[in-house]
């Protein structure tokens, strides 16, 4: 949102905290209205539903994630060092803050529709007309950086290679005892394992 005034600024800020805390389904008006301290009246003279200042939160998170990410990513250089940056920005980002992908997973979980519609909106308010990762793997792709792969598929799996031990720590914590997901050590040696894997399939060197 541009242009917020200091009494909503305080009302996402309290709202970010009791989804994150409770969930979307979870939380209440009342709970948001309470951490903001101000009356539930108020709260609805800015947000008139839950639905409506949740979808708020998360375009404000996403915002935050991307511009982030674009401002510090050197996509227009060698690729090799945008990937581990980006990787080691995503791993970092996921590890630290986990909660940021409980409102990715609650809206998969009801089909994501609107994720749908605010994520392109949010790289257009930003300036990019397409996610610009994958037309960094594209422009790699033709100045021969490296060896031809489908874009878009390569761009799923470095997400989801990044995202998933953190996102599912209880399982795999479970499954593999030896592994203490939440350590600095583990990031560490997640970012450099899940990058040698992914370069190793793509290096030009490797065909």
């Amino acid at each position: 949102m541009a242009n917020t005034t200091d009494t909503e600024e305080r009302i996402l800020i309290a709202a970010t905290e009791v989804f994150i805390q409770k969930g979307k389904d979870g939380a209440r008006m009342q709970d948001i209205a309470d951490q903001a301290k101000i009356n539930k009246a108020l709260l609805h003279y800015y947000f008139r539903s839950k639905d409506q200042l949740y979808y708020i939160v998360f375009e404000k998170i996403f915002t935050g994630i991307l511009r982030s990410f674009s401002s510090s990513v050197p996509l227009d250089k060698d690729f090799k060092l945008a990937l581990k940056t980006f990787m080691d920005m995503y791993i970092e980002a996921i590890s630290k803050h986990r909660f940021i992908f409980r409102f990715f997973l609650w809206e998969i979980q009801e089909g994501g529709e609107r994720i749908g519609e605010i994520i392109p909106r949010v790289f257009a308010n930003l300036g990019f007309g397409e996610n610009p990762f994958i037309a960094a793997i594209q422009n790699a792709i033709d100045t021969k950086q490296i060896r031809k792969i489908d874009p878009y598929h390569l761009f799923v799996s470095i997400v989801a290679m990044s995202a998933f031990p953190f996102v599912a720590k209880p399982i795999i914590e479970k499954i593999i005892p030896e592994l203490q997901i939440l350590m600095e050590e583990y990031a560490e040696q997640r970012k450099k394992a899940v990058f040698d894997l992914i370069w190793n399939g793509i290096n030009l060197e490797n065909e």
